[in-house]
C-alpha cells in the first residue's frame, strides 16, 4: 500500500475556522487547507507552504502543532496510508469573510479554483471531508487555553501593538513594558520593532533570549543611548530573566533598507553580522510586529550567494565555539546541513534536528544529548557524549557543505 505524510491546516481568526470548496467541484465536500509533505520536508514548514499556495494569505502565524495519526485511506477510495499531521494556524488581522483563490503549485498546472469562508466554531463547524476533521477536539483545547490565558489580565491599547497578543504570558508584559519605554525614549524616531528567532517557532522549545530589531527613522544623541541603556537594565532586573536577554539590534531605517549588515547605533562596533538570515527569516513571515508597517516594506530578500556567506561564518563561529558551547554548536550543524541541503534558512534548530535524525541516523544520539541540553534536562552522560563527538559532527558536517566562494571571501 502506497504510503503519503499529509499535513492539515486549522486556521483560525478570532472564533472562526477557515474552511473551503472546489469552485469546479463541489462534490469534493468541504475540507481545511492541506497538502502532501515533500520528501525530507519537515511537517511544519509543510504547512505553512500549503496553507499559503491553497488560500493566498501571506502572514499565517503557527500556533502549535495538534498532533499526528496513521489512517488507512481505503474507506475514502485511496489505497493509501497517510501519516497525518495537524497543525493550529493563526490568521491576524481583518481578513475577508469569503473570497476565490487558484492554486497552481507554483504554475506546474492549471489552475483549481477554491471558494473559502469562515466557520464560526462556536455554532459548530460543518462536515468535513474524510480525515479532515479528527482534530478538530483538540484545536478546541488549544483555543480554550488561549482564552482561559487571557481571562482577567487587563487589556493592554493594541494601536500599534497587535503583536503582543501574539506572545506567551510570560513575554507579552516584558514586551509590552519595553515597548512603552521605547515610545518614551525615541518619539518620533522610532520606526518599528520586530521579533524574529526561537519566539516565532512554537517548535523551537524554551526560548533563551528575544531577537529584536528596533527601526529608527534618525540617529540617536547621546541623552537617548543613556535612556535606552537605563531601560534595558531596568528590564533586566524586573523581568528577570528574559529582561535581561533582550538580544538584537537599533538600526537606522536607511540601513535596514540595504543588503549591507547595519550598524548597531548605540553599542559601538556591534554589527548584525547574521543580516541576511534575519532577513530572510522575516520576509518568509516568521516575525511578529510589535510596532510599525509591514517589514516586507522594509527588507530587501537576500539572495543565495549573500545567505551562503552567512552560513560559512556561522561555520567558522561554531569552528571557534565548540568546546564552550557544545550542544549550540550540535544544532546549529544541523541547521547548517539542512540549509546547504535544501537551501531552505528559514528553519528553527529544533527542527532541523529532526531532519538530521531522520536523514543522518547515525548522529540521533549526539543530537539527543544537544536537545536534553537546551531543555535543561541533561544528564552527565549526555554532557560526557558531547565533548566526545562534537568534533567529528562537526568533520561530517564540513565534509557535506559546499566550500565558501573565494571571490566572494575576497571581497569581504
Amino acid at each position: 500500500m502506497k504510503q503519503r505524510r499529509r499535513a492539515y491546516a486549522y486556521v483560525t481568526n478570532r472564533n472562526g475556522l477557515l474552511i473551503f470548496r472546489h469552485v469546479d467541484f463541489p462534490e469534493a465536500g468541504i475540507q481545511v487547507p492541506a497538502g502532501t509533505v515533500r520528501p525530507r520536508e519537515e511537517p511544519a514548514m509543510a504547512v505553512m507552504r500549503e496553507a499559503e499556495e491553497e488560500t493566498g494569505l501571506a502572514d499565517l502565524q503557527m500556533v502549535r502543532c495538534l498532533g499526528r495519526l496513521t489512517q488507512d485511506m481505503t474507506m475514502f477510495g485511496m489505497p493509501e496510508r497517510h501519516e497525518a499531521w495537524y497543525f493550529h494556524l493563526r490568521c491576524p488581522g481583518d481578513p475577508a469573510q469569503t473570497w476565490r483563490h487558484a492554486e497552481t503549485s507554483g504554475g506546474t498546472v492549471e489552475p483549481i479554483w477554491f471558494e473559502f469562508s469562515w466557520a464560526e466554531l462556536s455554532n459548530g463547524v460543518p462536515q468535513l471531508v474524510a480525515v479532515d476533521s479528527a482534530m478538530l477536539d483538540r484545536l478546541m483545547e488549544s483555543l480554550g487555553a488561549e482564552l482561559q490565558r487571557d481571562r482577567g489580565r487587563v487589556p493592554r491599547p493594541m494601536q500599534d501593538t497587535g503583536g503582543l497578543a501574539q506572545l506567551p504570558d510570560y513575554l507579552r508584559e516584558l514586551c509590552g513594558a519595553w515597548l512603552d519605554g521605547l515610545k518614551a525614549v525615541l518619539g518620533p524616531k522610532l520606526h518599528a520593532v520586530y521579533l524574529y528567532g526561537a519566539v516565532v517557532f512554537p517548535e523551537g522549545g524554551p526560548t533563551g533570549d528575544v531577537d529584536f530589531h528596533v527601526i529608527l527613522r534618525d540617529r540617536l544623541d547621546e541623552s537617548q543611548k543613556t535612556a535606552l541603556r537605563t531601560l534595558h537594565q531596568r528590564l533586566a532586573r524586573e523581568y528577570p530573566p528574559l529582561g535581561g536577554e533582550l538580544d538584537g539590534y537599533y538600526i537606522l531605517l536607511a540601513d535596514a533598507r540595504l543588503s549591507t549588515p547595519p550598524r548597531h547605533q548605540w553599542l559601538d562596533g556591534a554589527v548584525d553580522a547574521a543580516w541576511a538570515l534575519h532577513r530572510a527569516h522575516i520576509l518568509a513571515g516568521r516575525y511578529i510586529t510589535l510596532y510599525g508597517p509591514d517589514p516586507r516594506t522594509i527588507y530587501r530578500a537576500p539572495d543565495w550567494p549573500e545567505l551562503a556567506e552567512t552560513l560559512h561564518d556561522e561555520l567558522d563561529y561554531v569552528k571557534s565555539h565548540i568546546e564552550e558551547y557544545p550542544a549550540y554548536c550540535v544544532l546549529n550543524l544541523c541547521r547548517l546541513m539542512y540549509s546547504f541541503h535544501t537551501r531552505d534558512v528559514v528553519i528553527s534548530k529544533r527542527a532541523a534536528a529532526r531532519w538530521a535524525r531522520q536523514v543522518h541516523p547515525e548522529w540521533q544520539s549526539l543530537v539527543g544529548a544537544a536537545e536534553r541540553t537546551y531543555d535543561r534536562a541533561a544528564t552527565q552522560a549526555d554532557a560526557e557524549l558531547l565533548k566526545r563527538k562534537i568534533g567529528s559532527l562537526y568533520a561530517f558536517a564540513v565534509a557535506r557543505i559546499p566550500r565558501r566562494d573565494r571571490k566572494t571571501d575576497d571581497r569581504k
